[in-house]
């Protein structure tokens, strides 16, 4: 999840959809704020990639800032514990 909201945060949203597609995980989360960015600067898509993509993939917010909470919490569990 940090790589490819790297990816997103740095603008290479070709790496970004290539790490979602591959790991099968966050490819609405990329196709999103990809959407998100067109649309700010008033622009439609055109890369074929992100065109097949989201004719296939629903975006829905809700969805996706779970999937988020879950990575942090996740990420959270993982970290080791300190001590006092």
């Amino acid at each position: 999840y940090r790589a490819i909201m790297m990816n997103v945060s740095l603008f290479r949203w070709e790496r970004a959809l290539d790490l979602a597609v591959r790991y099968k995980s966050h490819v609405d989360t990329v196709l999103g704020h990809r959407q998100q960015f067109l649309r700010k600067f008033d622009r439609d898509e055109t890369n074929s990639r992100f065109l097949q993509y989201s004719g296939n993939v629903e975006i829905d917010w809700d969805a996706i800032n779970a999937k988020r909470e879950k990575e942090l919490e996740d990420e959270h569990s993982r970290a080791p514990r300190s001590y006092k």
